[in-house]
């Protein structure tokens, strides 16, 4: 059973995290070039597509370029708003408001290490894919030491728009010796 105090904390960080949309808004096409042709590479033309976690949508509409019927779902209005896109959707990824077995394929780029509960979205993901449909997942490695180190480096430069998994400054300390030592 997954927290529900931490899943109310990244509600509310993604919820108003003005720090983590311009971060969003700073990705180019070319960030997210990879798993556009991968998706590509492994949808009919005809599909129906969900971009999972699409933030502020930019995968979304690479995504659409190669197949019209692409659909992006976040749970922060803040990062749709930014989209402009009518076409997106609000929900919480741990229970998606589509049919079962209506998707052809559940993109999810950098996505499912921002859950709680990433087998109760996978659940969900495998129960709006079709048989024989497809789900992708692209994610960093959250066991690099790497990671603390980036939040190390927001500490550092005085940002104050923490993320709910390194919420101290000790707490990078302590990740980032976890990941060194996993």
């Amino acid at each position: 059973m997954a927290d529900p105090d931490l899943m109310n904390k990244l509600f509310d960080y993604y919820s108003s995290s003005k720090g983590y949309l311009a971060g969003l808004q700073e990705k180019e096409q070319d960030y997210f070039r990879h798993y556009a042709e991968i998706v590509g590479q492994n949808v009919p033309s005809s599909g129906i597509v969900v971009d999972l976690g699409c933030g502020t949508g930019l995968s979304t509409r690479l995504l659409r370029k190669r197949n019209a019927r692409t659909f992006g779902a976040d749970i922060s209005f803040l990062f749709l708003a930014a989209t402009g896109d009518r076409n997106n959707f609000a929900c919480d990824a741990q229970n998606l408001p589509l049919r079962d077995g209506s998707v052809d394929l559940v993109g999810a780029f950098e996505f499912i290490e921002h859950v709680v509960d990433a087998e109760k979205v996978m659940g969900e993901m495998l129960r709006i894919t079709k048989p024989g449909g497809r789900i992708l997942i692209m994610s960093p490695n959250l066991y690099s030491p790497l990671i603390p180190l980036k939040s190390l480096g927001r500490y550092i430069r005085g940002e104050r728009n923490f993320s709910p998994w390194t919420p101290t400054f000790f707490s990078v300390f302590t990740l980032f010796f976890r990941n060194l030592w996993t």
